[in-house]
């Protein structure tokens, strides 16, 4: 059984990233890369580059990855892209190839990794809720989540919603919160999952 971990990346030409270098973001990715190795059992690491093709960044990776996934995600809203990375994979045979062997659907944001805090327990969901965030409205953080294998074709039915009336929320994080994305009955708002990374937009470190 595989707990399958999803990292969403935009490692070349990222909109809106002032503070951070091509190079840094890999060695960023690395890290997020060897985190999951060290604090995830049985990981199986698909990388999801929405970016443009590198054959050497690939090549740096492969140790690390045990799949590549591409999807350009030229031109669309950030949110919007991590959705549309998700979605296509699922759509996609290697998904199928490996799904029967899903213990558990873990999704994480390329360049966080996972902080000596992450525990793991493939018996829990795993989400950092905010139930009145800065909108005024509830929200989740979509840098790291986790849902169990049983839950995994209810967890893709909704990301694949979110997907098609994106236009109706604000970004991922309010939609993976009205959806219900990773169920939120047993995760406590405010509570840390674990990880932490460089938010280049604002260019500071932060915590989750």
């Amino acid at each position: 059984m595989k707990n399958l971990v999803l990292v969403t990346s935009v490692i070349r030409n990222p909109i809106l990233s002032p503070y951070r270098t091509e190079e840094e973001r890999i060695n960023e990715t690395l890290r997020t890369f060897k985190s999951i190795r060290e604090k995830i059992p049985n990981s199986y690491i698909v990388l999801l580059e929405g970016g443009l093709f590198n054959q050497d960044d690939e090549n740096l990776f492969k140790e690390y990855v045990d799949e590549f996934f591409y999807y350009s995600v030229k031109g669309l809203h950030k949110s919007l892209g991590v959705l549309t990375l998700f979605v296509s994979y699922f759509e996609s045979p290697s998904f199928y190839s490996i799904k029967d062997s899903v213990l558990t659907l873990n999704g994480i944001a390329g360049r966080y990794y996972l902080n000596d805090s992450f525990k793991f327990n493939e018996n829990i969901e795993a989400i950092k809720k905010d139930d009145v965030s800065w909108s005024g409205k509830g929200a989740c953080s979509a840098r790291y989540w986790r849902v169990k294998g049983e839950d995994l074709d209810s967890t893709i039915s909704k990301l694949k919603l979110v997907k098609n009336n994106f236009g109706n929320y604000i970004d991922v994080e309010h939609a993976f919160y009205e959806y219900e994305v990773v169920s939120l009955k047993n995760i406590k708002s405010g509570e840390l999952v674990g990880v932490t990374g460089f938010v280049s937009p604002l260019g500071i470190w932060e915590d989750d």
